[in-house]
């Protein structure tokens, strides 16, 4: 009987999804604390980070995303209205749709959150040496490619915030 050897680039996608994951469950870690110090519920949270993902959107978009009903959203927002979080305005190109944008306190509070997870970040990138720096950004350009990839193919697209790539590494 035939043993099965994985190829090398099965072991190296192994790796990388070993890897991936622990430095993953490391930044979520280091992340939690400021989220977990939020008044905001589970679901304002995911409201907040979807407009900061998409930008101004309207309720039937929200609820489609979010998968709850229009009241839901409109509870939600409402909320995030009393709270400073979010704005409603109308739409520009038509005028008898309502959309909902993080106000400056909502793009204040995901400046804040993100600033802490890069805090982290980048002390531990400041420790790596230039040519481990260059393989890294070598392989998540290249991972990046690979998504853009699949986007293309599948026929989706990409969040407003990452529409044009990343800058490729030398």
């Amino acid at each position: 009987m035939s043993e099965h050897r994985p190829s090398e680039h099965d072991r190296l996608i192994d790796e990388v999804r070993t890897v991936g994951e622990m430095v993953a469950k490391f930044f979520v870690h280091e992340q939690l604390g400021p989220i977990l110090g939020s008044t905001l519920t589970m679901q304002q949270l995911k409201l907040v980070a979807l407009l900061a993902t998409h930008g101004p959107l309207g309720g039937h978009d929200l609820a489609r995303h979010l998968d709850v009903s229009m009241p839901t959203v409109s509870g939600l927002v409402d909320r995030l209205v009393e709270r400073g979080m979010v704005e409603r305005r109308a739409d520009p190109r038509d005028r008898r749709v309502r959309l909902t944008a993080l106000s400056p306190a909502g793009e204040a509070f995901i400046a804040e959150h993100d600033a802490a997870g890069w805090r982290v970040g980048m002390e531990i990138l400041q420790t790596m040496d230039p040519e481990d720096l260059r393989a890294l950004a070598r392989g998540l350009s290249a991972m990046w490619a690979a998504v853009e990839a699949k986007v293309a193919r599948d026929g989706g697209c990409l969040p407003d915030g990452c529409a044009a790539g990343p800058p490729l590494a030398p």
